[in-house]
């Protein structure tokens, strides 16, 4: 797992994708700086620690101060964008952010991915079935697609761990992306390196990737059926 200096923290990356949202897109910010999706998204979630350049450059176009950014409490950071506007539906649900998947079922452009402002309510009793990460490091989202049915049909709701990126794929089903692809599959290694890209839809044929082309964005824990 890769590591983070530890200033930028996950109500940081929060308070800068409040900010954002106010001025505008990511996409509109992107066409005013040197900066692609790929790098934005890993800053947004808190796993890239930004360069303070970088910083700079995103408060400019969005017409902020980055010192005013960075000097908000974090107490204050994480009161302002992960308290809920009311009270859990039950006892001891946890709250876990949407991620707006570029990823389809199938392969889609990561372009067009945008990190969601909504929020749900999970019980946190069946969270824990399938994660013990914390619910900064968890993402739901809506399945698009159907090349992995029946596993994951679309309009299904997928559980994200961002924590598990390891490459032991063990044959798992993964957010990832290739370039600037991105898609849910399941990855399995070979002997000689190659990683197979899976589909669980029998009409869909297998792909293959060589060893460090694949970027991970979390694993696929869990799945809640569309009833």
């Amino acid at each position: 797992m890769r590591k983070r200096d530890s200033w930028w923290t996950m109500a940081h990356a929060n308070a800068l994708k409040l900010a954002i949202a106010r001025h505008g897109t990511q996409a509109q910010l992107l066409e005013k700086i040197d900066l692609t999706r790929s790098s934005l998204i890993e800053i947004l979630a808190a796993r890239s620690t930004p360069k303070r350049e970088t910083l700079d450059q995103i408060c400019a176009a969005i017409g902020i101060d980055v010192d005013d950014l960075l000097a908000i409490p974090t107490e204050e950071i994480e009161d302002t964008v992960s308290a809920p506007d009311e009270m859990p539906p039950i006892p001891g649900a946890v709250l876990i952010q949407e991620i707006s998947l570029a990823y389809g079922l199938g392969a889609t452009f990561v372009d067009g991915m945008e990190i969601a402002e909504t929020a749900r309510y999970f019980p946190a009793d069946w969270v824990r079935r399938y994660t013990s990460s914390p619910p900064s490091q968890l993402r739901f989202a809506p399945g698009k697609g159907n090349s992995m049915s029946p596993t994951i049909d679309d309009g299904d709701i997928m559980l994200v761990d961002l924590a598990e990126t390891s490459p032991s794929f063990a044959d798992l089903i993964w957010v990832c992306a290739i370039g600037e692809m991105g898609m849910v599959k399941r990855l399995a290694t070979r002997a000689d390196g190659t990683i197979v890209i899976k589909s669980d839809n029998p009409s869909v044929r297998d792909d293959y990737a060589a060893d460090g082309e694949i970027h991970i964005v979390g694993r696929v824990v869990a799945v809640i059926k569309r009833t």
